[in-house]
């Protein structure tokens, strides 16, 4: 049994098919497919600091009402990215120019945009998502370093 650290860097290495072997090892087989395609892999999992496991709940479409199976992903990704991984995403996310990441639901399953980072055309619908204004305000309101 090797080291909690040692799996992070391990993880980093999954490709997608991988990432939905372990979804079936921690008992979310049925939700497992909704990952095919959809570009996450262990590097994603791991090295974005804003790819956290709410955001590994709405890609795998476990209803917001499934809170004890989000709860169980939530437990299960922590363990396997490793307590670091986690206090780094959680410093990223409390810095106020924070913008979480969020599937695009305009675009259609299987072409999830954000990781390809393809070329953003300059569409204005692309543009407000990049920067979502109404989100608590926190792309308008300047406060930099307080």
């Amino acid at each position: 049994q090797h080291h909690m650290k040692g799996v992070a860097e391990d993880v980093v290495l999954w490709t997608n098919h991988r990432v939905m072997e372990w979804l079936r090892t921690i008992d979310l087989s049925e939700y497992a497919p909704n990952l095919r395609g959809s570009g996450v892999h262990g590097a994603v999992m791991v090295l974005e600091p804003r790819f956290n496991a709410e955001l590994f709940a709405v890609l795998l479409s476990i209803p917001a009402s499934k809170t004890l199976l989000r709860r169980h992903l939530n437990t299960h990704f922590i363990s396997l990215i490793g307590p670091e991984t986690q206090t780094k995403k959680r410093e990223h996310e409390s810095e106020p120019a924070y913008i979480p990441l969020l599937p695009n639901t305009k675009v259609k399953k299987g072409k999830f945009v954000l990781f390809g980072y393809k070329k953003v055309r300059s569409d204005p619908e692309v543009e407000s998502f990049i920067c979502p204004l109404e989100l608590n305000g926190q792309c308008t309101n300047g406060k930099e370093g307080s």
